[in-house]
């Protein structure tokens, strides 16, 4: 409609490809999940600003955006829009939210899109009040009918609400929303939730650290105990910082167990870390 075109990347293990794609092809609009910007950033700051001048937006979608990456972006690429987008393979483009600045280490989705419902969901079927977690649903001209030939997870995943995501997330007092992790991923520390986005938003925001990875693995106690893997730029950071941070600035029940650290994270095919893999790894506390 608008004289656009669409050149696609084919693969993230290959971003001087991918970069000079952008640049033999003048891509205005540049697309992707947050590991594949905060592999550009950490490596390939060069040619980000050699070979994305024509770039006018980014939009970062499919995972938790840190404000950490939002101004490396920013820092790198002053005359880019960045984008933070919410969306679903069933429900394409649900929200946005317009970057600029951010005040504190976690960045929301943003408002619905047009014609767009956000419905977040207690336990108990009541939407929630303001700053209260529930499960986020979607309704609108961007839901699919439903999966074919599945009908009966269509009766469970399509309800009259909406489509129902499977992410927790939560309204502030402006109205922007707020994404708190999967239900899925929720650890159980005794008696108390905690929620991996809020430990890992902060832990990503050291100096010396480019990302982390908070998951439960089982204990006899307190049923699930907090571990936390990192991945750092910076050789001057440990566990004992990491752990004094998050004493100082979480509730006691949110403080890391254990800390690893690693040289990678396993990505999905999506692009976006596998968490399931550490899990796995660690899920035996021996």
């Amino acid at each position: 409609r608008n004289g656009a075109s669409v050149s696609v990347g084919h693969s993230m293990s290959l971003p001087g490809a991918l970069l000079k794609k952008i640049k033999d092809h003048g891509t205005t609009i540049f697309p992707g999940v947050p590991s594949l910007f905060m592999l550009l950033v950490q490596h390939y700051q060069e040619w980000l600003v050699q070979y994305g001048a024509s770039l006018r937006t980014i939009e970062i979608s499919s995972a938790s955006v840190t404000k950490k990456l939002v101004e490396s972006l920013q820092d790198i690429l002053p005359q880019v829009r960045i984008l933070n987008t919410y969306g679903l393979t069933e429900a394409l483009r649900a929200t946005y939210f317009d970057v600029g600045t951010t005040p504190n280490n976690e960045v929301p989705i943003g408002l619905p899109n047009p014609g767009v419902n956000i419905r977040i969901q207690s336990d108990s079927g009541e939407e929630c009040a303001t700053n209260e977690i529930g499960e986020l649903y979607i309704s609108g001209p961007n839901v699919a009918l439903g999966y074919w030939h599945r009908d009966q997870l269509n009766k469970t995943a399509f309800s009259p609400v909406g489509y129902k995501t499977g992410d927790l997330a939560c309204r502030d007092d402006n109205g922007l929303i707020f994404i708190k992790g999967r239900i899925d991923e929720m650890i159980k520390v005794g008696a108390e939730k905690v929620y991996p986005v809020e430990i890992e938003n902060l832990v990503a925001s050291i100096d010396g650290v480019a990302d982390a990875v908070s998951f439960g693995v089982s204990d006899p106690i307190l049923g699930q105990k907090l571990n936390l893997v990192v991945k750092r730029t910076g050789k001057n950071i440990d566990s004992s910082t990491i752990q004094q941070l998050c004493r100082k600035k979480l509730e006691k029940h949110k403080v890391i167990d254990s800390v690893y650290f690693v040289e990678q994270f396993p990505l999905a095919q999506s692009g976006k870390v596998d968490k399931n893999k550490f899990i796995e790894l660690f899920k035996n506390p021996n």
